[in-house]
């Protein structure tokens, strides 16, 4: 007998389909929001085990607050590349890069991390992400060049600008404040 249809379980008044595939019930989302209208709401897919759909969560949370912090609501499936990248840090010599790369990019004052993650979210366009961030275009393209001055990565080119980012939120995911895994 399947775990669904064990005597004694109470389904929901939707027959059990709300927060399958990744979509949670309209109703939940709209008292998060509500609850927590400055948090960023991130949304794993339904799995088996509970701990790893809140694991999703929450490293679509935390990546696509630091990615698009305009947004509140982060959907694993829109992050799931980031998120493999956060599973895995640590755990190989790139956490060490990372965090050179990191703190590279957080001198003076993290306008070089700000200027980075603006050229991403607007897709390497140099025009808007200089208006974006409210700056001379010259003054943007001086800083893409200390970053690559600084990294040895250039963010022109989209390899190095999707690893530099990889390596930014590797270096955020590290030193962020997060409940011990015994607590998740």
């Amino acid at each position: 007998m399947s775990d669904e249809n064990r005597p004694g379980r109470r389904q929901p008044p939707d027959g059990g389909q709300a927060g399958r595939n990744g979509a949670a019930p309209p109703d939940a989302l709209r008292m998060m929001r509500e609850c927590f209208p400055n948090c960023p709401i991130g949304l794993g897919r339904a799995e088996p085990v509970a701990r790893t759909s809140h694991a999703q969560a929450g490293m679509a949370a935390f990546a696509g607050d630091l990615l698009y912090p305009e947004r509140t609501l982060h959907r694993y499936d829109e992050y799931k590349y980031f998120a493999s990248v956060l599973a895995g840090c640590g755990r190989d010599a790139g956490a060490h890069e990372a965090a050179r790369i990191g703190a590279a990019l957080e001198n003076d004052e993290g306008a070089l991390a700000q200027t980075l993650l603006c050229y991403f979210r607007n897709s390497r366009e140099q025009g808007l992400s200089a208006e974006m961030l409210h700056i001379h275009r010259n003054t943007l393209i001086y800083r893409l060049n200390k970053i690559e001055k600084l990294t040895g990565k250039d963010p022109r080119s989209e390899l190095d600008l999707f690893n530099l980012i990889c390596d930014y939120l590797v270096y955020r995911w590290q030193r962020a404040e997060r409940p011990s895994p015994a607590m998740q």
